[in-house]
Formats: structure tokens, sequence, C-alpha cells
């Protein structure tokens, strides 16, 4: 806006154009906009880590001041009522109503967030536990008994026969703090033993059940039993594993036995407790969520996402990998699983929740106190991570030190603990899994393999400008040796496969490296789920693949995943080279491009199109016809790295590369393209067809070529289609018309209209009718698709 101005120095003229933009009514819009956008967001669920209510009032305060000063002020009573839209928080619902039924607050925002802040205020004090003064602890040894109180008779006190006094077990509910001083093996005792108590018909924690344990007949009057645990089981043993938990927090002093023996015991716990489920795999977290909070740190060394107990599973892969440390002097750990999991995010700004997706994530349980984050993978899936400190930062460049989703437009500001980059997640509920929004940290669709060479030579080649693609250097494994018997050439295939090299791929996990991923339906569960022999399942095993098993260890609380591409279509073994080739001239069907695709040997298709933004369409058509492509190489155009072509790529699991800037000779398209266009133009010039047909003229050319056994040494006789899915492609269609032959065309027609009219074959029709239909260029000049067509035979002298 300034550098118009600066070559006269008209520092007048620079001032009006800054106050034009800062202070015009563009920017007025999109200030206001943005204020009714962060009041529409702000959800108060609670007090949080990261979001207290006056920061749900700030919010408020803020959009507000910002419409006033643009001259849109809000009414007194809409302010009150988007204050109160945005509360969820279902302790707040009482406060609501009182607010709503107050003509005062209704029609004065202050005095309302007075009154709820002072509502809010009053809860947390009320939330408080009560204390009492003892001034004396008896404690005596109990026995089995079933009656039980304050007595010394049996069944006496306040209990009589079958009311048992109160007593403390391992399964009792704990407040927040003794439950953070439990050990991770505590914790553990206490799930085991609420299971026990749930399980037991006969157990009532200190209620009023018939045989529900109370203190012993034989205590004293004005005595209770606080032993740590009173076992439910018929032998009277009253020692369980849980004596751990006399810990100095839990331990029965003058101190704490008040809170012990207040007359109405008031349950502190927010944590619901968790409830396992024995599988295969252990104890596995159920649908139950419990609500914990922990740290996602950037973790350069560790080259696969992992997460712990906070995380919420979504979904079991059924793969597994053996996790080593960074030193060979500690264990590894093996079977660890591969997972779906989901954490829930908290902006501290506006108070929205989004639900972070890892997909392929390795699943420690309570083994891993902190998620780790791989930031490598989180970019290979399209996320922008920036983990440069902005005081670290070149002063000629600029840093956000944030997690960027340019689909999404959101932003994940990082704070720094020591040198660690890290911000806070949570366990989300199911509630928040189902309805907020999502964001994918990781790749579902493309296999995750930090040990790849791909990545090395990716960068290699960047650097050198080679033109041989990474993934075309790869190390293959072969499973099978097929001796074709036309070749005269005898092979021996033990003497073949003992020169070569056997290897197992490996995963790795640097700072926890796994290694040797593999599936968890193996040859010898197969050899039972179908009844076959165990060299048959061994063979089957390494014959097939499993990329789409799904995992049933927790019970079913929402639906499936559906949509699942791997099975859809055919897998083809073979990198696509993909690049956008231009005509000067609109085709009769109004196509000025067309995206053309290419394989090493000599497969090729051509997509016509109407703008670039269509490339992305034309992949998927790519994908229907023939199959989806290992990898895809193209430039560094946007409609070819971006939008519709980068979600079609995820979804399908295709690997994308680049081209690097400036050398259109990495990409084979470019040759391909010219042949293309020297063989449409001999096709036309022969024929005098018209120029508006070239789109036509192209994918006839690219059919023919695709079905022509061409002297490549990929080939080996064969044609690029047989090569590519394996099948002999079928000539029939293409044998008995020429390019642009006159033909009859039969159109059933009322008298005296003729029922054959002249017309141009001008290819095949792939997408209309069944087999053997034509697309005709009939008197009208637009295209038709017809069955009934014939050769115009011609006359003999």
């Amino acid at each position: 806006f300034i550098r118009p101005y600066e070559p006269a120095r008209n520092g007048r003229g620079a001032w009006k154009a800054l106050c034009a933009y800062y202070e015009g009514d563009s920017m007025k819009a999109r200030q206001k906009t943005s204020a009714y956008a962060s009041i529409q967001k702000a959800n108060f669920q609670g007090p949080r880590r990261n979001f207290e209510f006056s920061t749900y009032v700030t919010i408020h305060e803020k959009a507000q001041e910002t419409l006033a000063r643009y001259g849109e002020p809000v009414p007194e009573l809409k302010k009150v009522r988007d204050f109160l839209d945005g509360i969820s928080d279902p302790r707040c619902s009482a406060i609501k109503l009182a607010v709503q039924a107050s003509p005062l607050y209704m029609n004065n925002f202050n005095e309302m967030v007075n009154y709820v802040t002072g509502a809010l205020d009053l809860l947390k004090t009320s939330n408080t536990p009560s204390t009492r003064q003892i001034s004396d602890v008896s404690t005596v040894a109990s026995t089995a008994s079933r009656g039980g109180g304050r007595s010394v008779s049996r069944g006496g006190g306040r209990g009589g026969r079958g009311h048992g006094g109160r007593h403390h077990n391992a399964g009792r509910s704990y407040s927040p703090q003794e439950w953070q001083a439990l050990s991770p093996e505590e914790r553990a005792r206490v799930f085991q033993a609420r299971e026990r108590n749930n399980n037991n018909p006969y157990y009532r924690g200190g209620g009023r059940g018939r045989r529900g344990g109370g203190a012993s007949g034989q205590s004293t009057a004005g005595t209770r039993n606080t032993s740590a645990l009173i076992s439910t089981e018929p032998d009277g043993k009253n020692q369980d594993d849980m004596s751990a938990l006399t810990s100095p927090t839990t331990a029965r002093t003058t101190d704490t036995i008040g809170e012990r023996m207040t007359r109405r015991q008031r349950l502190n716990a927010v944590l619901s407790s968790v409830r396992r489920t024995r599988t295969a795999q252990g104890r596995l977290m159920s649908s139950i969520e419990r609500l914990s909070s922990c740290r996602a740190e950037l973790d350069s060394h560790a080259d696969t996402c992992a997460v712990g107990d906070t995380a919420y599973i979504l979904e079991y892969t059924d793969k597994i990998v053996d996790v080593a440390p960074f030193s060979d002097e500690y264990k590894q750990m093996e079977e660890i699983p591969i997972v779906k999991a989901a954490f829930a995010y908290d902006d501290p700004t506006t108070g929205e929740t989004f639900v972070l997706i890892f997909c392929q994530a390795l699943y420690f349980g309570s083994k891993l106190k902190h998620a780790l984050l791989n930031p490598n993978q989180m970019r290979s899936n399209g996320v922008e991570v920036d983990d440069i400190p902005r005081f670290l930062t070149p002063r000629h460049k600029d840093s956000t030190h944030s997690i960027y989703f340019p689909e999404e437009n959101v932003r994940i500001p990082l704070e720094l603990d020591g040198c660690i980059s890290l911000f806070n997640v949570r366990t989300p509920t199911l509630h928040e899994v189902n309805n907020c929004t999502t964001l994918s940290m990781t790749s579902h669709d493309i296999e995750w393999n930090p040990r790849s060479l791909i990545f090395k030579e990716q960068e290699d080649a960047y650097e050198s400008n080679e033109t041989l693609l990474p993934m075309e250097s790869r190390d293959r494994v072969i499973y099978s040796l097929n001796v074709d018997p036309i070749s005269g050439n005898s092979l021996d295939p033990l003497d073949l496969t003992s020169t070569i090299p056997q290897r197992l791929e490996a995963i790795a996990v640097m700072a926890n490296s796994t290694t040797n991923r593999r599936l968890k339906v193996g040859a010898e569960e197969l050899s039972k789920k179908w009844a076959i022999g165990q060299q048959i399942a061994n063979d089957t095993i390494k014959a097939s693949t499993q990329c789409f098993i799904r995992s049933a260890v927790h019970p079913i609380e929402r639906r499936y995943r559906t949509k699942n591409n791997t099975l859809r279509y055919n897998h083809l073994n073979a990198i696509f080279r993909s690049d956008t080739m231009f005509a000067n001239l609109r085709s009769i069907a109004g196509h000025t491009m067309a995206q053309g695709f290419c394989s090493d040997f000599g497969f090729s298709k051509f997509v016509p199109m109407s703008r670039k933004s269509e490339a992305g369409y034309a992949l998927q058509e790519l994908i229907c016809d023939v199959g989806i492509p290992k990898g895809m190489h193209t430039d560094d155009a946007k409609e070819l790295t971006l939008g519709t072509w980068k979600k079609v790529c995820q979804d399908h699991g295709i690997a994308m590369s680049n081209t690097e800037a400036h050398s259109p000779f990495q990409n084979r398209t470019e040759g391909v393209i010219k042949e293309v266009k020297r063989h449409t133009q001999r096709f036309m010039s022969r024929t005098r067809s018209p120029k508006r047909l070239w789109d036509y003229c192209m994918v006839y050319v690219t059919d023919l070529r695709n079905r022509l056994a061409l002297s490549l040494t990929q080939l080996n006789g064969r044609t690029p289609y047989e090569v590519l899915t394996g099948n002999t492609r079928d000539i029939s269609e293409y044998l008995e018309f020429e390019w642009y032959q006159p033909i009859w065309i039969y159109n059933p027609a009322t008298f005296p209209e003729q029922k054959r009219t002249i017309g141009r074959w001008i290819g095949v029709a792939h997408r209309v009718g069944q087999a053997m239909c034509y697309w005709v260029l009939p008197s009208s000049g637009i295209p038709i698709a017809r069955t009934t067509i014939q050769v115009i035979a011609k006359k003999k002298n």
C-alpha cells in the first residue's frame, strides 16, 4: 500500500492508503464477522485446564467491544442470550434458569456476569468436603459375622441383622488428591477390586444388603472398622492385594479419619471408574471414558506417534510391532499394538473443542504418560509443523511455533517446557468424538513406514537433480517366480532363489524403535479358521494382503468406518507420472486441456478437461477404469499437489512425489504427451477430420497404444495393459472401424423418414451402453453413442 507513493515521496497519500485499508469498510466488515464468529464458537463446558469461566467472559466482552467500536453495538438482551447459549456445563442449568427469570439480569449484561460468577464460586465452595473433630480413634480386628453395626450384640446398633456398618475397601471412591497419589499398580488393584465387587451379588459396598459386609459383631460400641479392605470371599480372608494403598495420604490417623467417618459419605471422585475387558491382547480400556489430560510432545526421535491411556482408542488395526529403546542395554517391548486414537484439544482463545485423530499410532497403555508426536509423520499428511521456537528463529525468517491445518484453517500454538515443544490434550468424551470438529494428524490410508528408503532418496533427488524416481530403486521382496513355458530357456527355481537375498521387512521407532511389523492373523490362526493345512495357510499369507481388518475388542458404541477404497479397486504394482496438456482450440465437447498419465512400460491414459481444477477427478477416473497406482509423480503445480488431487491420493493410499522446480525432464509424461500429440495429428491430417475433435481422437490414440505390443524391454512381447493388470485385452471393438470413417447409423424413425443416416466413427464409448458401443458424429455435429452402425460399402465398378 505504501510502495506506489514511495517514488514521489507522497507521505500523505501513503497515510491515506493505510487508513483506507485498516480502517476502511472491508476491514470493518472482516472485524465484525470475526467478532460474531468468536461469539458463536465460544463454549463453556465447565472449568478446564486452559479455559476457565473468566476466559469465556473475556471472549464475549472483546467481541462486543469490537462490534461497538465499528458502529454495530449489540443490545443487552442479545448479549445475555448469546452468553447463556454458549454455556453447556450441566451444573449451570439452575443458574441459567434463574437468570432467565430475572428481568434485571436479562437486560444488563454486567449484572448477569457478576451473578453467574458468584453462583459458580458458591458451587465450588459447596463441593468442598466437610470436616469433623474426633477426640479419639480406636480400631479392633474384625471377624466374619452376618450382623454388625455399632452394638456388641448380634445385629445390634444401627443395622440390626443384615444392616452392616460402613466399611472402607479398595474399590471405594477416592478424592482427586488421593487418586493422584496412587501409583499405576495401586490403581490397577483398585480396578480389580471394583470389578470383583460388581461381580459379587452379595456385595453392597457398605450398604444395607442382607449379607453386606459391615463391622464385626465383636466390635465395641462407638467404634467402626477402618480396615483398608474387607474381603468378600467365603474363606474369610480379609487381606487383599491392596495393602499397598495404606500410603500416607490414606493412613488411618486422627487427621484423616474424620473424612472417613462422616455420617453421609460424599463422592469426591470426579473421574469415572475404568472398566476393562479381558481379551487376547490383555485388559483394554472400554468405552467408559476416564477423563484425564496429558501433554502431547513433539519428539523427532520417535519415528511413529505413540499414545498412552489418555487417548480414546477408536480402532485396533490388528498390526503389532516390537519397540526397542534408544539404548541396547534396555529390554525391548514386544507386541505393541498399532491403533487409531483420538485426543481432545480445547482452543484457549475460543473454547472450541477439536478432536485430534492419530492413525497408525503405537498404543503403550499405562506405560506411556505423555503422547509422543513424530513431526514428519504429521507433515506427510499435509499438516504444517513449525517446531522452531520464536526466539531461536533467524532474523530473516518468521516462525509461528505451531501446528497448522491448511484445509480446516486451524492453528494449535505450541509452548515450551525446557526445550520440548508441546501442547496439552485430554481424553475426549463419546459425544465430542461424534460431534466436534475432527483434525487428522496422521494419514489413515497411506501406510506409514518410518524405515522406508524413499525419504532419503527423495531428499537426495532434490539435491542432485536425479531423474530416477526414488520409488524405482526400492528393494522388493520376491515371493514367487514364474517360468514362461514358451521361451526355450530352462531355469532352475531352486538355484535362482538361492541367489536372491532373503530379508524381512522391518519398521523401527527411533526413540522407541519398532521392528518386525506383522499381522495378528497369522498362518496358524488362518489354518484353524478356514480349516486348511498349515502349508496352504503359509502360502496364502504370503500371496495375499490384510489391508482392512476390523477389530472388535470394545463394546460397539459407534458405527464402523465404511469408507474403504482399499478393497474397492484393484491395486497396481506400478508408479504413474502425470502432467497437464493444453490445447489452443476448444473441442466440440468444450475441453481445452487433458490430464495425461503414463507408466514406465508404455501404458498411458488421457482424460480431457475444461479446467485445471478437474485434475483430481481425472485421477479418480484413472482409479475407476484401471486401478490404484502405488505412487504418483507430478510437478509442483497446485492442482496436482493440493485440493481434490491430494484428497484422492490420501483416500486411496497413493504416495505422492514431485519434480524439482524448473526441471520438466524429471517427468516422463512430457515425452509421452509429445508422442500422443504426434500420433493424433497423423490420424487427423490423414482423414481431414475437424480440429475440434482432438479430444476424441486423443482418447482413441491412447486406447490403441495400450493394446500395442511395443518393442520395450519391460513388455517382453506383451501389451502395456496386460503388463499392468495381468489381463489379456480384447481388441474386437477397434477392428471393424477406423478413425473418422463414414458409416451408416440406424435410427428408428417413422415414415417417410429414412432409418439410416450417414455419420462418422470417432471412437469407442466405454461409459455408455454395453460392449461394442461407439461414438459417432451425425449430420447435426453433436456426438452421440450408438451400437447399431455399419460401414458404408464401396461400390464396385
